[in-house]
């Protein structure tokens, strides 16, 4: 792994008491960049930071975008403001490409779901500098392979099932450093990834849409369904 990419997923997932990872720069429109872990497709201009898994098509991992626009006015960490400001935009988006097939989308972000993380944060670890080779560097073939469809393996590291299906909303998952993460198949269906003590994932609850596969079957933990988000 070079430099970058290791100090890059020092500060993801060994941030100690820091919830979720801080932003490393400010992503502004125009610019050209990686997705930084798989996104699920859905309706192309109404997607979520939430990455809701239904059994659909999905943005590869280190997919080459373009960021078309930005919708909200918040400043990040940085310093850096997000343009543009709308004042009718209730609810902060960004517009992207995707540079090898022109396919364009629309991610928005509810803070209700992201307590924990801002949308320049939200911004900042969905569109990254590195692509897929420099993303999964140091990861197991298996994992590589598993990330590439869209499913997850048992001992896979939680560095790896960030790649493959992204961040678990903070509302129910403050925190990288617990031993459960919990992802949304739908609005109304959510389901728990586990990881043993060294974060290598255990087992899954997502019985309905088949993204999950297990090399070594384990039983997994049901998740009661939230209320209607």
């Amino acid at each position: 792994m070079d430099k970058l990419s290791a100090r890059f997923f020092t500060l993801l997932l060994f941030a100690g008491s820091i919830a979720f990872a801080m932003p490393t720069f400010a992503v502004q429109k125009g610019d050209v960049l990686y997705t930084a872990y798989n996104i699920w497709q859905l309706n192309a201009r109404n997607m979520a930071f939430i990455n809701y898994k239904f059994k659909t098509p999905f943005i590869p991992a280190g997919s080459r975008v373009r960021i078309d626009e930005i919708e909200s006015g918040e400043t990040n960490s940085a310093g850096f403001t997000l343009i543009q400001q709308d004042s009718s935009q209730s609810t902060p988006e960004v517009t992207f490409t995707v540079l090898d097939t022109g396919s364009t989308f629309t991610l928005k972000f509810n803070k209700k779901y992201q307590p924990a993380t801002t949308f320049a944060q939200a911004m900042e670890r969905t569109f990254v500098k590195e692509d897929f080779d420099a993303l999964t560097a140091g990861l197991q073939a298996e994992e590589i392979a598993a990330i590439r469809k869209g499913m997850l393996v048992r001992g896979m590291s939680k560095r790896a099932v960030l790649i493959c299906y992204g961040y678990p909303p903070s509302h129910h998952t403050a925190s990288l450093d617990g031993s459960k993460w919990l992802y949304w198949a739908s609005r109304n269906g959510r389901f728990a990834v586990t990881f043993d003590p060294e974060g290598r994932a255990t087992s899954n609850g997502h019985k309905v849409h088949s993204l999950l596969f297990d090399v070594n079957p384990v039983p997994t933990e049901a998740e009661p369904a939230p209320a209607a988000q």
